[in-house]
């Protein structure tokens, strides 16, 4: 599913799908997905690794999302917190992993692009999942599921 800044598997990930699938077909799971919000979809994501997560991997999600105020965002600055960091981090099988989660509509910030190159200059590995079907794939690819 190239173009548009969607998934590319081939380039993100190795090796293929688990399910057989071609790195060109979607992974259908549901047809009402195009409205679900990024908090929304993180939360399902991190439901199906709680209860399929593969034991000996290390995972965390980055809560940068939420609003703050100024006096509290400065604070977080100072103590590291960094804008555009990938939603949810991997450490699978000695390598770093961020995936980006996006609605199907939605698009990066620059913030997150810098992330994403900073990433992969530093040898982790990057991508930016676009709806549940994506996101699931991803997962899928990178091994995190038992």
């Amino acid at each position: 599913m190239e173009g548009r800044g969607h998934l590319d598997l081939g380039a993100c990930f190795l090796p293929r799908f688990k399910l057989g699938l071609l790195p060109t077909q979607e992974l259908q799971i549901s047809k009402h997905t195009s409205k679900m919000s990024e908090a929304a979809l993180q939360t399902h994501l991190c439901k199906l690794l709680y209860a399929y997560g593969r034991p000996d991997i290390c995972w965390f999600a980055v809560p940068n999302g939420e609003k703050r105020s100024p006096k509290t965002a400065e604070r977080l600055k100072q103590q590291g917190v960094r804008p555009g960091a990938a939603d949810l981090c991997f450490v699978i099988d000695s390598e770093f992993i961020g995936l980006e989660l996006k609605t199907e509509t939605g698009k990066m910030s620059s913030a997150q692009e810098q992330f994403e190159e900073d990433a992969k200059r530093a040898g982790g590995r990057y991508c930016c999942a676009y709806g549940l079907n994506e996101a699931i794939a991803a997962l899928i690819d990178i091994g995190a599921f038992r």
